[in-house]
Parts: structure tokens; C-alpha cells; sequence
């Protein structure tokens, strides 16, 4: 997780991505951007598309990890009734 605030934060973050796809390559890996996303918290997001190894990452408002639930508006009723009635929630 990194906290984006202005343009530069946004440049540094897209850099990240791109150094952590060039050490995968290097080492023979391969990510499957299919299965990364961004999420955007707050209000005065910058709207920038992510990419990883010139294919676009997907943008949601809602992703479940480790069991837990997180949606962009930061609320805590899909979690609840995803744990309530044991099923999960299509995000």
C-alpha cells in the first residue's frame, strides 16, 4: 500500500511497478495482471491508470483479501454481511 497525494507520488508509484516487473523478468517470473488491481481510496484521487508490463491495472471499488472485505467508501457493511451470512460478496 502506498499513499498518493500529488503527481510526483503517482509517478514514483508507477516506477515501483515497473522495477518490480523488471526483477520478476529477470529472475523468469511472470506476474498475471489479471489477477492485480488498484483501488482507490478518498476523495481527491488523481483518476491515473496503472500499468504492469504494458497491460492496464484493473481499477475496483471493492476486492476481498485474507478474508476481509475492502471497499473504496471504506465502510464495513459488506464485510459484516459477508461474514453474517458466510457467503462472499461478489465485488
Amino acid at each position: 500500500m502506498r499513499h498518493v497525494n500529488n503527481c510526483t507520488d503517482v509517478q514514483e508509484l508507477q516506477l515501483d511497478l515497473d522495477n518490480v516487473c523488471s526483477w520478476a523478468s529477470r529472475w523468469q517470473m511472470k506476474f498475471n495482471v489479471s489477477k492485480c488491481n488498484v483501488m482507490q481510496y478518498g476523495k481527491g484521487n488523481f483518476g491515473k491508470n496503472y500499468s504492469t508490463e504494458g497491460q492496464p491495472v484493473e481499477e475496483v471499488d471493492c476486492e476481498k483479501d485474507l478474508g476481509v472485505t475492502f471497499i473504496t467508501d471504506l465502510k464495513s457493511a459488506a464485510h459484516c454481511k459477508d461474514i453474517y451470512v458466510q457467503k462472499p460478496t461478489v465485488c
